[in-house]
Parts: C-alpha cells; structure tokens; sequence
C-alpha cells in the first residue's frame, strides 16, 4: 500500500535524527540527577513469556507477561502493523500491579504505543531501536493507603540492542547469540515527579530454535525512588521466552 511504504520510508530517514535528538534532550535532567544520590542495592529475578502471532501478511498480535517475585508484575496485549523495511507499528493496553513501599501493590492501566526499526549493519550483526510511549494511570496512594483515584503521567522509553548470531555454532538447529542492550524511561508531565524514571542496560546470551527463543542474563535496573535523588540499583538476573507464532497457515483452506 502507498501509504504503509510512505510511512516506512519517513521513518527509516528520520530514524537517525529522531534518536539523537532525542539521546541529547534526555542527557540534560540525567547529568542534574547524578549531581546528589543515594543508591541502594537489591538482587531481583525477572520472567518474561513474549509471543507475537502472525494473522495476516500485515498485522500481527502482540502479547507479554513479565513478573518480578516481591517486584512489578505486568500483562500487556497489543496490535503490530507490519510496514516495509521491517518496521514494527504496535498499540495496546497493559495492566500492572506495582510495589510502592512495604507491601503495598497499586493497580495501572496503561494504554501504549511503540515503533522498532532495525538498522542493517551487515554481517552477522543486528541492531534495533525501539521507541515505546506509555500512558499511565496509577492509583493514588493517600495517607499511606490505597484510594480509588488515580494519578496520570506520560513516559517515553527508548531501546536499543546490538545482537550478534554466531552461525557457525549453531547446534541441531538451534542458533546461539549474545545481546548487549540498554533503554532509558523518561517521566513526562506536570504530574511527573522527576524526569528520569529509570534507565536498564543488559547482557544476555540467547538460543533460538524456529519459533522459539530463550534468552537468559544480567540486567541492571537503575530506579529513581519516590524520593528525588535516591535510587535503586537492582542486579537483576532474567529469564525470558520470545515464542514467535504463524496463525496464517492454519486459516487457509
């Protein structure tokens, strides 16, 4: 369709620019926030089931789960558009429940939005940017309890992974990589208590075998607490399954 390859072909020439620009916005509140910090340390384990079905030579469904034992839990379900060069057009909802202190666990409904274009660099080689746009509406705490209302506040993500596949050990059919990432989260609004939200860099090694990948490894999760200038870094190990799904074969006659 025109319109789909137009879309595409804006993307992948802004995509450059869009980054930077970005990367060069989101450096400003990160350099005031390092000025004064207090940092405390915890070990966190993080499972995660993502599957994307194939419906149609343009659309897919997205769904993931993730859950941190004592942490987040989050389900999140989602529309992708497939447009040329391999870019990725998704929307959704998700619902989460979140710690806030001891043991509370507020509910938060979060309508999003994201784009992934991957940038070919040859070889065997992947890099991919992924932009994702959260809306979220938190319940509110008030005087140390839970109410009925909630807060509301924008968070920009930007993600990027550099994959290397080593074909040369591949095994049986299943083909090993390794995946060096990072994203930052950026609060937006009035309503937003500091700019930075949290920034996750990784280290993982993966093995996929056709529809399936199981990618395992660190994480450090570095979280602005509720209170301006003291954070969380969280030396998290991950285990998550990737199960890519072709439902196109099964509705054919």
């Amino acid at each position: 369709m025109p319109g789909r390859k137009n879309l595409s072909n804006n993307l992948m020439r802004g995509a450059p620019c869009l980054v930077c620009s970005f990367m060069l916005l989101l450096l400003l509140p990160l350099n005031t926030a390092a000025q004064q910090k207090e940092v405390e340390h915890d070990e966190q384990l993080w499972f995660g089931y993502m599957t994307a079905a194939r419906i149609s030579e343009g659309f897919s469904i997205w769904n993931d789960i993730h859950y941190i034992p004592g942490g987040f839990g989050i389900a999140r379900t989602g529309l992708t558009t497939h447009l040329p060069h391999r870019i990725d057009l998704t929307a959704g909802y998700a619902h989460a429940r979140l710690p806030v202190g001891g043991q509370l666990r507020r509910r938060e409904h979060r309508p999003w939005a994201q784009v992934v274009i991957p940038t070919p660099i040859g070889g065997n080689f992947k890099l991919q940017h992924r932009l994702r746009w959260d809306l979220r509406y938190r319940q509110r705490i008030v005087a140390g309890e839970l109410s009925e209302d909630y807060t509301f506040n924008h968070r920009a993500r930007l993600q990027t992974v550099l994959r290397r596949n080593f074909p040369t050990l591949t095994f049986k059919g299943i083909l090993p990589s390794l995946a060096l990432g990072n994203e930052l989260l950026m609060n937006l609004g009035e309503r937003a208590a500091t700019p930075f939200d949290q920034n996750r860099i990784s280290l993982m090694a993966a093995a996929r075998y056709r529809g399936l990948m199981l990618q395992t490894g660190y994480m450090n999760r570095y979280v602005q607490t509720a209170t301006p200038g003291r954070f969380t870094s969280n030396h998290t190990l991950v285990v998550w399954l990737f199960h890519t799904l072709d439902w196109r074969r099964e509705v054919q006659p």
